[in-house]
Protein backbone atom coordinates (compact mmCIF):
# COMPACT_ATOMS: atom_id res chain seq x y z
CA UNK A 1 0.00 0.00 0.00
CA UNK A 2 2.77 2.14 0.82
CA UNK A 3 4.84 1.50 -2.01
CA UNK A 4 1.50 2.29 -4.64
CA UNK A 5 1.27 5.75 -2.60
CA UNK A 6 4.78 6.71 -3.20
CA UNK A 7 4.22 5.80 -6.95
CA UNK A 8 1.42 7.70 -7.31
CA UNK A 9 3.28 10.66 -5.52
CA UNK A 10 6.19 10.58 -7.65
CA UNK A 11 3.83 10.22 -10.91
CA UNK A 12 2.65 13.11 -10.15
CA UNK A 13 5.51 15.36 -9.59
CA UNK A 14 7.21 13.57 -12.95
CA UNK A 15 3.42 15.08 -14.22
CA UNK A 16 4.79 18.62 -13.09
CA UNK A 17 8.00 18.65 -14.11
CA UNK A 18 6.86 17.12 -17.88
CA UNK A 19 4.67 19.87 -18.02
CA UNK A 20 6.76 22.69 -16.81
CA UNK A 21 9.32 21.43 -19.24
CA UNK A 22 7.06 21.53 -22.17
CA UNK A 23 5.70 24.57 -21.25
CA UNK A 24 9.31 26.02 -21.50
CA UNK A 25 9.82 24.32 -24.64
CA UNK A 26 6.78 25.91 -26.33
CA UNK A 27 7.73 29.27 -25.11
CA UNK A 28 11.74 28.98 -25.65
CA UNK A 29 12.43 27.01 -28.69
CA UNK A 30 15.71 27.83 -29.35
CA UNK A 31 16.20 25.90 -25.87
CA UNK A 32 17.31 22.60 -25.35
CA UNK A 33 15.41 21.77 -22.24
CA UNK A 34 15.71 18.42 -20.39
CA UNK A 35 14.66 16.33 -17.51
CA UNK A 36 17.24 14.14 -15.54
CA UNK A 37 17.09 11.05 -13.37
CA UNK A 38 15.87 12.84 -10.46
CA UNK A 39 13.52 14.97 -12.29
CA UNK A 40 15.35 18.25 -12.35
CA UNK A 41 14.80 20.51 -15.53
CA UNK A 42 18.01 21.57 -17.26
CA UNK A 43 17.48 24.61 -19.77
CA UNK A 44 20.49 25.37 -22.22
CA UNK A 45 19.55 28.85 -23.72
CA UNK A 46 21.65 31.48 -25.78
CA UNK A 47 23.21 34.20 -23.09
CA UNK A 48 21.44 36.94 -24.84
CA UNK A 49 18.41 35.48 -24.04
CA UNK A 50 18.41 35.20 -20.23
CA UNK A 51 17.04 38.07 -19.16
CA UNK A 52 13.81 37.39 -21.11
CA UNK A 53 14.06 33.59 -19.51
CA UNK A 54 14.23 35.25 -16.24
CA UNK A 55 11.51 37.23 -16.43
CA UNK A 56 9.06 34.71 -18.66
CA UNK A 57 10.04 32.09 -15.21
CA UNK A 58 9.37 35.02 -12.60
CA UNK A 59 6.04 35.94 -14.33
CA UNK A 60 4.89 32.40 -15.87
CA UNK A 61 6.49 30.03 -13.74
CA UNK A 62 5.98 31.95 -10.21
CA UNK A 63 9.65 31.39 -9.59
CA UNK A 64 10.20 34.02 -7.07
CA UNK A 65 13.65 33.22 -5.73
CA UNK A 66 17.28 32.42 -7.44
CA UNK A 67 18.74 29.64 -5.16
CA UNK A 68 22.08 30.38 -6.24
CA UNK A 69 24.33 30.94 -9.40
CA UNK A 70 27.47 28.88 -10.18
CA UNK A 71 30.07 28.47 -12.69
CA UNK A 72 32.99 26.89 -14.16
CA UNK A 73 35.46 27.19 -16.55
CA UNK A 74 35.81 24.84 -19.08
CA UNK A 75 39.54 25.60 -19.57
CA UNK A 76 39.04 26.51 -23.46
CA UNK A 77 36.19 28.61 -25.06
CA UNK A 78 33.75 29.37 -22.21
CA UNK A 79 32.94 29.52 -19.06
CA UNK A 80 29.40 27.89 -18.11
CA UNK A 81 27.14 29.94 -15.57
CA UNK A 82 24.90 28.00 -14.03
CA UNK A 83 21.09 29.37 -12.49
CA UNK A 84 19.49 27.42 -10.34
CA UNK A 85 15.93 28.38 -9.88
CA UNK A 86 12.86 26.23 -7.63
CA UNK A 87 9.90 28.10 -8.94
CA UNK A 88 6.60 26.50 -7.17
CA UNK A 89 4.12 24.96 -9.24
CA UNK A 90 0.56 23.29 -7.87
CA UNK A 91 2.54 22.86 -4.09
CA UNK A 92 5.51 21.36 -5.35
CA UNK A 93 8.92 22.99 -6.00
CA UNK A 94 10.06 22.52 -9.28
CA UNK A 95 14.33 22.24 -9.58
CA UNK A 96 14.83 24.24 -12.16
CA UNK A 97 18.92 25.00 -13.44
CA UNK A 98 19.63 27.30 -16.84
CA UNK A 99 22.59 26.68 -18.84
CA UNK A 100 24.55 29.85 -20.41
CA UNK A 101 27.71 29.94 -22.44
CA UNK A 102 29.95 32.98 -22.11
CA UNK A 103 33.41 33.48 -24.18
CA UNK A 104 36.38 33.21 -22.28
CA UNK A 105 37.73 36.03 -23.57
CA UNK A 106 34.92 38.63 -23.03
CA UNK A 107 33.10 36.80 -20.01
CA UNK A 108 29.95 39.25 -19.87
CA UNK A 109 25.99 38.46 -19.48
CA UNK A 110 23.07 40.84 -18.04
CA UNK A 111 22.66 40.99 -14.37
CA UNK A 112 19.54 39.31 -13.17
CA UNK A 113 20.07 40.92 -9.80
CA UNK A 114 17.28 44.05 -11.04
CA UNK A 115 14.71 40.65 -11.59
CA UNK A 116 15.93 38.47 -8.55
CA UNK A 117 17.46 40.24 -5.56
CA UNK A 118 19.90 37.68 -4.47
CA UNK A 119 21.54 37.39 -7.80
CA UNK A 120 23.10 40.07 -6.15
CA UNK A 121 25.47 38.44 -4.26
CA UNK A 122 25.88 35.21 -6.17
CA UNK A 123 26.82 37.29 -9.30
CA UNK A 124 29.84 39.44 -7.45
CA UNK A 125 30.66 36.09 -5.96
CA UNK A 126 30.77 34.55 -9.82
CA UNK A 127 32.95 38.09 -10.80
CA UNK A 128 34.94 37.59 -7.70
CA UNK A 129 36.70 33.62 -8.61
CA UNK A 130 36.06 33.90 -12.27
CA UNK A 131 36.14 37.12 -13.53
CA UNK A 132 32.31 37.23 -15.41
CA UNK A 133 31.01 40.95 -15.50
CA UNK A 134 27.54 41.24 -14.95
CA UNK A 135 26.65 44.57 -17.05
CA UNK A 136 24.16 46.34 -15.11
CA UNK A 137 25.23 44.93 -11.61
CA UNK A 138 24.24 47.94 -9.28
CA UNK A 139 27.38 47.00 -7.12
CA UNK A 140 30.11 44.81 -8.96
CA UNK A 141 33.09 44.33 -6.64
CA UNK A 142 34.57 41.51 -4.66
CA UNK A 143 32.70 39.23 -2.16
CA UNK A 144 34.98 36.79 -1.11
CA UNK A 145 38.77 38.40 -1.62
CA UNK A 146 40.18 41.15 -0.34
CA UNK A 147 39.56 44.54 -2.48
CA UNK A 148 42.74 45.30 -3.19
CA UNK A 149 43.69 42.27 -4.77
CA UNK A 150 44.80 43.29 -8.53
CA UNK A 151 42.44 43.32 -11.80
CA UNK A 152 42.86 39.94 -13.41
CA UNK A 153 43.03 37.60 -10.03
CA UNK A 154 40.20 35.26 -10.42
CA UNK A 155 41.22 31.76 -8.97
CA UNK A 156 38.85 29.74 -10.32
CA UNK A 157 40.08 30.25 -14.03
CA UNK A 158 41.79 27.71 -15.54
CA UNK A 159 44.63 29.95 -16.98
CA UNK A 160 45.63 31.73 -13.43
CA UNK A 161 48.74 31.79 -12.33
CA UNK A 162 49.33 34.43 -10.27
CA UNK A 163 50.53 34.74 -6.84
CA UNK A 164 48.75 32.85 -4.04
CA UNK A 165 46.44 34.42 -2.05
CA UNK A 166 48.91 34.40 0.93
CA UNK A 167 51.95 35.75 -1.42
CA UNK A 168 49.31 38.65 -2.92
CA UNK A 169 48.07 39.81 0.60
CA UNK A 170 51.75 39.41 2.10
CA UNK A 171 53.33 41.59 -0.73
CA UNK A 172 50.13 44.23 -0.01
CA UNK A 173 51.83 44.58 3.63
CA UNK A 174 55.35 45.01 2.72
CA UNK A 175 54.22 47.89 0.32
Amino acid sequence: MVRRMVAKIAAAERKVVENVAKVISDSFPEAKVSIDKFDKIWVDIPSEKLVEFAKFVKEKLNCTYITTITGRDDGKQYIELLYHLSPEIEGRYVYLTVRIKVPRDKPEVPTLSNIFPPADLYEREVYDLLGVRFIGHPNLKRLLLPETLPEGYHPLRKDFKGPTLEEELSKERKE
